[in-house]
Order: structure tokens, then C-alpha cells, then sequence
């Protein structure tokens, strides 16, 4: 005897024989149509992050204090992504001046501000 196999219905006999899964079912018919349109257009440069918006989200939360003595005159300048000191911009955010300074007149950064700083400096672009 020999099987063939068919669709995932099951097995179908050698000769054609035994009842069809689908005896005694009547056929169909069926039309369909479809049609779809569509447009876009876009530009842009860079990784499709804004350092400004970034540090605003990421950093500021993490350096309230510090923009007591930090907004005008005292580097770094921490009021702003545009005010921020070039230096400061500079990866890798581990050796980053920014968050390697430590104590001093104010108070150091915690490790959960400093990992947001390292964080936000390495996504720069």
C-alpha cells in the first residue's frame, strides 16, 4: 500500500479510494476585490533625538540644586542644553567632567543622578 500525503487534512490512499473529508459538500464561489492608496513624505538628519529636549527631560530633573550657584557665571552652566558648556557635551558621560567633579560648595551628585547624566552624555550624538 502506499500513502500520499495531501493537505493537513490527513491521508489520502493509494487508488484514490475511501470518503473525501469534504464528501458531500457543495462547492462555492467567491470574487473579491481590493485596492489601496497611500502617500508620505518626510526629511530629517541625525539619530531623531534633540540633545535640547533630551537634557531638559533627563538632565534638569537631575540637577535642581546645582542651578543655584550653576545658571549664570559658574560652570558648568546647567540651565540649558544650549547654555552647557561644550566640555560638558563630550563622550564617553563616565569621564565626563560633569559628573566626575564631586563634591565641592554644593553637594555631589548621587549615583542615580550621575548614571541619568552618563546616560543622557552617551546618547548625544
Amino acid at each position: 500500500m502506499m500513502v500520499l500525503g495531501a493537505c493537513s487534512v490527513g491521508e489520502v490512499p493509494s487508488g484514490g479510494g475511501g470518503t473525501s473529508p469534504d464528501a458531500g459538500m457543495t462547492g462555492g464561489t467567491g470574487t473579491g476585490t481590493g485596492s489601496g492608496t497611500g502617500t508620505g513624505s518626510g526629511t530629517g538628519t541625525g539619530t531623531g533625538t534633540d540633545p535640547s529636549a533630551t537634557f531638559t527631560a533627563q538632565v534638569t530633573p537631575q540637577v535642581t540644586v546645582c542651578v543655584t550657584c550653576h545658571s549664570t557665571g559658574q560652570q558648568p552652566t546647567l540651565t540649558s542644553y544650549t547654555a552647557l558648556e561644550a566640555p560638558y557635551k563630550v563622550k564617553p558621560g563616565a569621564t565626563n567632567p560633569l559628573v566626575t567633579k564631586g563634591a565641592h560648595e554644593g553637594p555631589a551628585l548621587t549615583d542615580t543622578q550621575k548614571t541619568a547624566i552618563v546616560t543622557w552624555i552617551n546618547s548625544l550624538p
